[in-house]
C-alpha cells in the first residue's frame, strides 16, 4: 500500500497536482528565494538561483538560473527573473500582489547595504515594468529576509 501511495503521489505531481499546500496567513503574497553557488575548486562562473511562487497556495513555482562572474554574490539579472515571475503570477491570478517576501541567502552583514542598493532597485523596476502605473503596484510591499 505504501508503494502504491507513493506512485500515486508522483503521478499527481507530474500531472500538475499539488502534493502539499502551505497556509501562510498572507493574502496575495509572492515568495522568492535567491542564493548563489560559487565553484571554489575550478574557479568557474558563479550561478545565482531564483525561485518564486506563482500561486497563492504555494504549489506552483517558477525558477531560473543566472551565470555570473566567479565569486559574485549580488545578482545582476534579478530584474529579468522577477519580470518573468510577475508575468506568470498575472497569468495565474486575477489579483495584484500585496506583498513580495524575498528570502536571500549567502549575504553577510557587511554586504547588506550593497544588496539593498543593488537588488532592491531591480525589484522596484520590475514592478514598474510589469504593472501599469494605475494598477496599484505601488501598494505592494517588499520584504527581504
Amino acid at each position: 500500500m505504501t508503494i502504491a501511495t507513493k506512485i500515486a503521489q508522483q503521478m499527481n505531481c507530474k500531472m500538475g497536482g499539488a502534493l502539499r499546500k502551505v497556509e501562510t496567513g498572507l493574502q496575495n503574497a509572492m515568495f522568492i528565494g535567491i542564493d548563489c553557488f560559487h565553484d571554489i575548486v575550478n574557479r568557474r562562473k558563479s550561478v545565482a538561483g531564483f525561485v518564486s511562487s506563482i500561486n497563492q497556495e504555494l504549489t506552483q513555482w517558477f525558477s531560473q538560473c543566472i551565470f555570473q562572474e566567479s565569486g559574485q554574490e549580488l545578482v545582476n539579472g534579478l530584474k529579468t527573473c522577477l519580470e518573468a515571475a510577475l508575468k506568470l503570477w498575472c497569468k495565474h491570478n486575477q489579483f495584484l500582489l500585496q506583498a513580495i517576501i524575498v528570502y536571500r541567502d549567502g549575504v553577510g552583514n557587511a554586504q547588506l547595504q550593497a544588496l539593498m542598493d543593488h537588488e532592491v532597485p531591480q525589484i522596484e523596476s520590475s514592478l514598474k515594468s510589469v504593472y501599469p502605473k494605475d494598477s496599484g503596484y505601488i501598494n505592494c510591499k517588499v520584504q527581504i529576509v
